[in-house]
């Protein structure tokens, strides 16, 4: 069974640059790391948030096969490493003052409706 989990989160535009570079740094550490995070591929995007000229909408789509050890890990890498937590922080600290992130939800595919076309 294939499942996601996505989060939406607001930066100012004029951090898109900063955000990127501490978010590659960020993903460059889980990819050097496959032994503490579980998941099996993380996607990001961006776009203009409609309702301010001054925000970008982030978001990211982690891929898993079991929700239990993908939330465990996030939740042992919080806790058990240092470098995570600070991740966590740095994260933290370049959403737009105020904002709330939509926190994660859980998606869970229907196989049987995916249409891939190889090659493209």
């Amino acid at each position: 069974m294939t499942q996601i989990d996505r989060m939406e989160f607001r930066i100012a535009k004029t951090n898109h640059g900063k955000a990127l570079e501490l978010f590659t740094k960020i993903l460059d550490y889980q990819r050097s790391h496959p032994e503490i995070y579980y998941y099996t591929r993380s996607r990001s995007w961006f776009r203009e948030a409609p309702d301010s000229p001054d925000h970008e909408i982030w978001m990211f789509i982690d891929e898993y096969d079991e929700r239990e050890k993908y939330w465990n890990s996030l939740q042992q890498a919080m806790m058990n490493d240092r470098a995570s937590a600070d991740n966590n922080r740095r994260w933290a600290e370049i959403l737009v003052p105020g904002t709330t992130p939509k926190v994660h939800e859980v998606w869970t595919e229907l196989e049987e409706l995916r249409v891939e076309f190889k090659g493209r």
